[in-house]
């Protein structure tokens, strides 16, 4: 993915497309420097993460800047994080569905505390599925059998 992202910011450079090349410019580099700290970016579900983030920081900076009355500014951000997005999308992930039916299979009858579930669920699923979406779904599927129960 990070040659890819290169070769995208060589071409973004010479069509002289300023966002694309400058939104680039930062994630080449942010997945560069993580390679020299202790959790560096070594698979797509990390890359996603990453880019979820991302996107996360600019909505809220954006919703900041809404607040104080910059919509140039509040635009800008939405417009980069449209552009991870567009990155974030190229990466294949399990659906909702799937991870339910996976987080059902690992439960059965039972309702497991969090942590041991989501570790038995993570086994199975890989890296294919984002942690955080992984998370959610754990969580509202313990959270509806538990109601379920009362």
């Amino acid at each position: 993915m990070l040659a890819r992202m290169r070769k995208e910011l060589v071409g973004a450079m010479k069509t002289g497309d300023r966002a694309r090349t400058g939104m680039l410019k930062e994630l080449v580099s942010d997945v560069t420097y993580a390679q020299k700290t202790n959790r560096p970016i070594r698979t797509d579900m990390e890359l996603y993460a990453h880019l979820q983030s991302g996107i996360d920081k600019r909505a809220a900076a954006a919703e900041e800047f809404a607040r104080h009355s910059r919509p140039d500014l509040a635009e800008k951000e939405v417009r980069q994080a449209g552009l991870l997005r567009e990155y974030m999308d190229r990466i294949p992930v399990m659906e909702r569905g799937e991870i339910a039916r996976v987080v059902q299979e690992v439960k059965g009858a039972s309702t497991p505390p969090l942590a041991l579930l989501l570790r038995q669920v993570g086994e199975r699923v890989g890296d294919r599925a984002p942690r955080r979406t992984l998370v959610e779904v754990c969580k509202s599927m313990l959270d509806a059998s538990t109601a379920r129960d009362r």
